[in-house]
């Protein structure tokens, strides 16, 4: 089970390096952006759940000039830091006034019933203790025919990771099994919305590979980033550095190529509308 305190422990501590490590989460985000921008609409008031630094909300402000933004993070530090990032960007002259930024937990939203046309959310939902009763409280606070896109790590991501780090752990912890982070699956995420009471739900999973030099830089990434905590959750006490050492030699030898070693994010798109 996700543990909520090592989330937002983790996250607000890399606050300050998310931005310069977070590539593949910027291009993902991109992609939702795309599809919001298809649908012919003028939103009042958006939600940007999972915030992080910013950039969601930012380009949301451009974009809708005259919509208000409420961008919400459960990790202080993250808020505290797009927050820095607004002020700098309006000093500049860029029209930002219309992002309000708050530290919230998705499963207990501080916001009025029925008060935003349009939630969005890049590759946060993973991270989610309780899925059923975070999608209660989207459902709960967008209004009537109000839409929400989101992205989120599918079934599957960082098989490869996963697959290394259970090799390395049988290798020197026979009777223990341990603990990897779980992905949701499309089956999974359907059921959870529909049962929050979204309609037109749509879901696409799209797997998007990705090369790097070696294993260090992938988990110098996700530790940036302040996934890695959350990925490698609590396993019962483990020599958990041994470990890594062996699961990196496993990893470059099962996984590794002439590009570098793969790694696979399977992301869902999801679209529903209340």
């Amino acid at each position: 089970m996700i543990d909520k305190s090592v989330v937002k422990s983790s996250f607000s501590k890399r606050a300050d390096t998310y931005d310069k490590f977070a590539s593949f989460q910027k291009e993902i985000a991109n992609l939702l952006l795309s599809e919001i921008y298809k649908r012919d609409f003028s939103p009042k008031n958006i939600l940007d759940i999972g915030s992080g630094t910013g950039n969601i909300s930012i380009n949301l402000a451009e974009n809708y000039k005259f919509s208000k933004i409420v961008a919400c993070d459960i990790a202080h530090g993250m808020s505290v830091f797009a927050q820095g990032k607004r002020l700098v960007l309006a000093k500049a002259g860029n029209r930002q006034s219309n992002i309000h930024i708050a530290t919230a937990d998705t499963e207990t939203l501080p916001y009025p019933s029925n008060s935003f046309d349009l939630i969005a959310s890049n590759l946060m939902f993973q991270w989610v203790t309780d899925l059923s009763k975070a999608f209660a409280e989207l459902h709960r606070v967008i209004k009537e025919n109000g839409y929400i896109y989101l992205t989120t790590l599918s079934e599957g991501s960082l098989y490869e990771l996963k697959d290394s780090f259970e090799l390395a752990c049988q290798m020197s912890y026979k009777d223990t099994s341990p603990i990897f982070q779980k992905f949701n699956n499309e089956k999974e995420l359907k059921s959870l919305m529909t049962y929050a009471g979204f309609n037109n739900i749509s879901l696409e999973t799209r797997d998007e590979i990705r090369f790097y030099p070696d294993v260090e830089t992938l988990l110098r990434n996700l530790k940036y980033i302040g996934a890695n905590q959350s990925i490698f959750a609590r396993n019962n006490g483990m020599g958990i550095k041994g470990v890594i050492k062996e699961m990196i030699i496993i990893y470059k030898n099962k996984y590794g190529t002439s590009q570098g070693i793969r790694a696979t994010y399977s992301v869902i798109f999801l679209k529903g509308r209340k």
